[in-house]
């Protein structure tokens, strides 16, 4: 499969919108990285405008993830740009927002303009949920710094339906670091089991002038997650 399929299907991942997370990375590989994680997500009542900005103060009371890794060329090493994903809930939605630091912001990539293209080729950021937690079907939402959205319908692990048009918002702004985005995903969008309180997730960043991948759990060169998280 092409390199930008190879290091995105979800072949395990986790979250809950609630919510303890953990799970482990490439447990028993030995090596960096390969540890467990938990993250609880914040609940709020107040909703981000979706502007693409992080100042909101909103935004200073969420979860804040910041140990992602290389997953390509080196996995596990540090990755040479630094992410900082921040995440919040209300009852209708799940907020994400990113800031993309980069130490040559004016050599970060964004040409693509059209809503809906592959953000291949260009840096982007990327949340992946699998709902049922079934590790086989769920979704893939994409935004570069110019605000564009990208989805993908994961399917019996492998399938990927580039043509499905979920219900979703997102927002970037370019900034002296490199760039913020904020995404809005709404429950309504997405399918899932009411009654299943275990869900999964995972974040990646893509640096196009590095062919470099970042995520937050992986094995094998391959985003993955095994977080388990409760209501």
């Amino acid at each position: 499969c092409q390199t930008y399929e190879m290091h995105c299907i979800p072949l395990a991942l986790c979250l809950m919108i609630s919510l303890l997370c953990e799970g482990s990375a490439a447990q028993g590989t030995g090596v960096v990285g390969a540890e467990s994680k938990t993250i609880h997500i914040a609940r709020t009542d107040r909703i981000p405008i979706m502007d693409g900005r992080l100042g909101e103060v909103v935004w200073s009371q969420a979860t804040v993830v910041e140990d992602l890794h290389q997953i390509s060329p080196t996995e596990y090493s540090d990755a040479s740009v630094y992410t900082q994903v921040r995440l919040l809930y209300t009852d209708d939605a799940l907020y994400v927002g990113a800031q993309l630091s980069d130490n040559e912001p004016d050599e970060m990539t964004a040409k693509i303009m059209r809503q809906g293209e592959s953000l291949f080729g260009d840096d982007m950021f990327g949340v992946i949920l699998d709902p049922f937690h079934d590790r086989r079907n769920g979704y893939r939402f994409e935004v570069n710094c110019n605000g564009i959205r990208s989805e993908i319908l994961y399917q019996n692990t492998n399938q990927q339906q580039r043509d499905w048009e979920g219900i979703w918002q997102a927002a970037a702004q370019q900034n002296e670091q490199g760039c913020s985005v904020e995404m809005r995903i709404p429950f309504k969008t997405l399918s899932f089991d009411p009654d299943n309180d275990v869900w999964g997730i995972n974040f990646m960043r893509y640096v196009p002038r590095k062919s470099e991948w970042i995520g937050w759990v992986s094995r094998n060169r391959r985003l993955r997650s095994n977080d388990i998280c409760e209501f």
